[in-house]
């Protein structure tokens, strides 16, 4: 039989799952998937934080244990518009040694609920490890043949991935040409190179906490890719504009 302190606690976390359930709204905004280690409690209740939830297929907290989550989606933050676009966190893994089938179980997960969520037009993928995988490759093809802009780290091995690109899923770049995919590499000594990379930054000392790599100018690239499609946007409604003005302006009322 439960005692009355067991109970309590019984309650209060019946009542905090209730109240957890009824935070989750429907979401409308552009999402932007970032598969990686989780997200932090402030940066999950954010403006920019999508209110659908966020999910770990990793274990049963969707908080970061590495910090590494928590970093990338700092960096990708300052270039979202809360009001049109939301970040949504897909934990894959906890521990940034621990990568290895399980984590990669989790991002086939991962990559499979994107699939099914049209309302994700951006997938950051700051982490990656030797071995092809069909499923993963799978996954990630369908969403490039939907429009899906992909951003994956080249990995920090200091490979010249041109004799023996066995990392992934930067190398799958070989086989899927899209323009959507994108396989990112830093400015430091560290980061794996070759014609697979088709963008480097810094990636040098960026995001809270301060880390560097290819992960972290995966992210600068993300962030390049969201601002570039404002900049679109807000010069196609000019263009929009611009030609009703003129219509306007040739147009006889009789």
């Amino acid at each position: 039989m439960m005692d009355r302190g067991g109970l309590m606690k019984a309650m209060i976390l019946t009542l905090f799952m209730i109240f957890a359930a009824t935070q989750l709204k429907a979401e409308d905004r552009i999402k932007i998937a970032v598969i990686d280690s989780g997200i932090s409690f402030s940066q999950s209740t954010a403006d920019y934080a999508c209110k659908d939830g966020h999910v770990s297929y990793i274990d049963d907290t969707i908080y970061v244990r590495h910090r590494h989550g928590e970093n990338i989606i700092s960096i990708l933050a300052p270039a979202v518009n809360p009001k049109t676009h939301c970040i949504k966190s897909f934990k894959v893994y906890r521990d940034v040694n621990a990568l290895g089938d399980s984590s990669v179980d989790a991002t086939i997960k991962a990559l499979k609920a994107i699939t099914k969520d049209y309302q994700v037009k951006f997938v950051n993928i700051s982490m990656g490890g030797g071995g092809t995988n069909f499923n993963e490759k799978r996954y990630i093809k369908r969403l490039l043949i939907r429009g899906v802009q992909i951003a994956v780290s080249a990995g920090n091995n200091g490979q010249n991935l041109d004799k023996n690109c066995d990392y992934f899923p930067a190398c799958y770049k070989k086989t899927l040409d899209s323009y959507h995919f994108y396989v990112v590499g830093s400015s430091l000594p560290s980061s794996n190179r070759g014609q697979v990379v088709t963008d480097t930054y810094s990636g040098k000392d960026v995001g809270t906490p301060v880390l560097s790599g290819t992960s972290q100018a995966t992210a600068q690239k993300m962030v390049f890719l969201l601002k570039s499609m404002v900049y679109s946007n807000r010069r196609l409604n000019e263009r929009l504009q611009q030609t009703n003005t003129r219509n306007r302006k040739n147009r006889n009322y009789r």
